[in-house]
């Protein structure tokens, strides 16, 4: 999969389980950014992101992919005028709504494909 399959299948997937904060998954099965990245990847992220024997390293080749498509969206996120300096925290800013994330990853999925 390339960036903007990635991006868009984690906008589905946040579309369809909700969206998470402060978690890559929460008890309900909502889904942050990252964890809607890991997901589109086939890897289903655990409820505690610190349990790192059970999560997969960010040397994994799943892990590598997740990292390149979740830097791009950063700097895309950056560029694009937000004050949070990574997905993570624009992620769980609290006034941030399911369907910004969604709209948003579709809108960088669409800035990725006209890239390439």
């Amino acid at each position: 999969m390339n960036t903007a399959d990635i991006l868009d299948k984690a906008a589905d997937l946040i579309d369809v389980r909700g969206l998470a904060k402060k978690r890559h998954v929460d008890g309900k099965g909502c889904l942050c950014t990252a964890g809607a990245m890991f997901c589109a990847v086939g890897i289903e992220p655990v409820n505690d992101v610190f349990q790192t024997e059970r999560w997969p390293t960010w040397n994994h080749a799943s892990g590598e992919t997740i990292r390149r498509v979740f830097n791009w969206f950063t700097e895309w996120l950056v560029a694009s005028g937000t004050d949070d300096v990574d997905a993570v925290w624009w992620n769980d800013e609290p006034e941030r709504t399911k369907e910004e994330v969604v709209s948003t990853l579709r809108a960088a999925a669409q800035a990725a494909r006209a890239e390439s």
